[in-house]
């Protein structure tokens, strides 16, 4: 065998090596977030009609999903899907407002609202930054939560 097949089958073996190590940590990050269990409940598989932001980011459980996400809102509820690069093993969400508490945590200049989920009890998601503007107006008419 030569140098360059050795240095060949060395870097195939390397970048799968690297996309298992990604796809491991992903799923483990789904499942210590909660965000399976929020799958469970609110997993969507149809199209969000409604305001998107890209670059969103949360806090999901113990994980912090920072400029990571794709968060939209609407009159019926929350969509939250990371982008194409963190998304295995995170299924779109769909979260209406039905099913959610909210705790507004911010004030106007850095608005922050908790979320929490009754029938899935032990999660919730802290939207900051560009998320947490994106459904601000939609939390307000919802909640009555001041900026």
């Amino acid at each position: 065998m030569s140098a360059s097949e050795i240095g060949v089958l060395f870097a195939v073996g390397f970048a799968v090596f690297f996309v298992l190590i990604w796809c491991f940590v992903l799923w483990v990050v789904s499942l210590v977030s909660g965000w399976r269990r929020l799958a469970s409940r609110f997993g969507d598989t149809s199209m969000f009609s409604g305001d998107v932001t890209a670059f969103g980011s949360a806090r999901i459980g113990l994980a912090n999903y920072s400029a990571t996400l794709i968060v939209g809102a609407s009159d019926e509820g929350l969509y939250v899907v990371p982008m194409r690069i963190f998304r295995p093993f995170h299924r779109p969400l769909f979260i209406p407002w039905t099913e959610t508490e909210a705790e507004s945590r911010g004030g106007a200049h850095l608005p922050r609202v908790r979320l929490t989920f009754p029938t899935v009890p032990g999660t919730s998601i802290l939207l900051y930054g560009r998320s947490a503007q994106r459904c601000m107006p939609y939390l307000r008419r919802r909640f009555g939560f001041d900026d």
